[in-house]
């Protein structure tokens, strides 16, 4: 008879025992995973350092991520030259001769001194390539250039790639090797001079405005400014003026003048000697305002507690007028009047006489305000340029350059206004 054997039910242990197992084997899997990945990673990241590595040693100036080697700092070398040897020919005028020789650039700038036109040409190279380097720098770690930016570097390097050798990559290559550069060294350099060229505006925008935001350090920029006011009195002529009392004009398309009489060059000469007794301590300032409304007429208003800075449009503009009462108006102290004397007409403005020049304390913000006559038409344009020029002497101190800069011959390397896309 036989026996009914029952199935026995699997032990726990046996179970548990098998996904264990399992565990351990997806565990060792996603070592394994984990473990290529990384050993890619590692293997990435070594080949990935040696290739800067390689490329960090390449280079002849470096700062902040920014490095230019030794083809592209040929194409700048032989660019700056081109400049520098342009500008050296415009300062010696007529009598001068700029030839790119040896014997030319060893030549002293003067008898009594031991610089040499070689000395100058590398400091103005030199200056001028660290400047692009820096500005590189600083333009990669605030902007990008966008579809635009390289589609305009594009066409203009193509175009003169074109131009030249009728787009044929290796002919370029031919006949640039005597400066030590080929296409790609072009390009590169090119978009490093469109870069260092726009760099402010890219960050700041078209007229500065970007940098409006900053307000501490437009105030501060702001408190450069002087706010003074011109008094011209003439004492030789003075304008003539038709029945509406305006200045009438002649047809050489300058102001007309008459003479003045005894009395009234007796008159003003009295009035001159007042406002000197202002600056003596003879007279109170109020004088000044009560003589500025008397000749108001011969002056003009926008001069009348105008606003100036170094280097701005509306200081450049009357600088170029009369120079020595723009440098006089900005050397006064607040609340001090100053005096400047004309005896010479060689201006063009007929103008012999004396001048008063009068500084007041800047109202509050007063480039936030109207501004009818533009005294602060490029405020923000010139607090960008400002604030520009602290960004790059911050890195000038960072800027590595190496030892193969000295090993290019500025005087022997050929100067370069053939390869040269211009307005970058």
């Amino acid at each position: 008879m036989s026996r009914k054997i029952k199935k026995q039910k699997q032990p726990e242990s046996t179970a548990s025992q098998r996904q264990s197992d399992s565990g351990k084997k997806t565990r060792r899997l996603v070592i394994i995973i984990v473990s290529a990945l990384v050993g890619a990673a590692i293997i990435l990241g070594i080949v990935l350092g040696i290739v800067l590595a390689v490329r960090n040693a390449s280079y002849v100036m470096y700062v902040d991520g920014v490095g230019i080697d030794e083809g592209v700092t040929n194409y700048l070398a032989s660019y700056y030259k081109a400049k520098y040897k342009a500008i050296l020919a415009d300062s010696l005028g007529a009598g001068g001769n700029v030839v790119d020789t040896k014997a030319f650039w060893s030549q002293k700038v003067h008898p009594d001194v031991a610089t040499t036109y070689a000395d100058y040409l590398r400091i103005y190279v030199e200056t001028n390539i660290k400047y692009v380097v820096i500005a590189n720098s600083i333009f990669d770690s605030g902007a990008k250039l966008d579809y635009e930016d390289r589609a305009e570097i594009a066409v203009a390097t193509q175009e003169i790639l074109n131009y030249r050798h009728s787009g044929d990559v290796d002919t370029f290559n031919e006949e640039a090797a005597k400066y030590g550069f080929d296409f790609d060294d072009f390009v590169t350099a090119t978009e490093m001079l469109y870069k260092s060229n726009f760099a402010i505006t890219k960050l700041f925008g078209s007229n500065g405005e970007g940098i409006a935001s900053d307000t501490a350090f437009c105030e501060e920029f702001y408190s450069g400014y002087a706010r003074v006011s011109f008094l011209f009195i003439r004492t030789e002529n003075t304008y003539v003026y038709d029945d509406e009392g305006n200045p009438v004009i002649g047809d050489d398309n300058k102001y007309t003048t008459r003479e003045l009489s005894a009395d009234e060059r007796a008159e003003r000469l009295a009035d001159i000697e007042k406002l000197q007794g202002i600056i003596d301590g003879k007279y109170e300032l109020a004088l000044y305002e009560d003589i500025w409304l008397k000749y108001q007429k011969e002056n003009n208003v926008e001069l009348y507690d105008c606003y100036l800075t170094d280097g701005s449009a509306f200081e450049t503009e009357l600088s170029a007028k009369y120079s020595a009462f723009t440098d006089a108006a900005l050397g006064l102290e607040v609340y001090e009047l100053g005096r400047v004397d004309d005896s010479s007409s060689d201006d063009g403005n007929s103008f012999i006489g004396s001048g008063f020049i009068y500084r007041n304390e800047c109202e509050e913000s007063a480039y936030l305000g109207k501004d009818e006559y533009g005294y602060f038409d490029d405020f923000y344009a010139l607090v960008a340029n400002k604030r520009f020029s602290e960004m790059v002497e911050s890195l000038e101190s960072e800027l590595e350059i190496r030892d193969k800069w000295s090993l290019v011959d500025l005087v022997s390397l050929p100067y370069n206004d053939t390869y040269i896309v211009r307005g970058f």
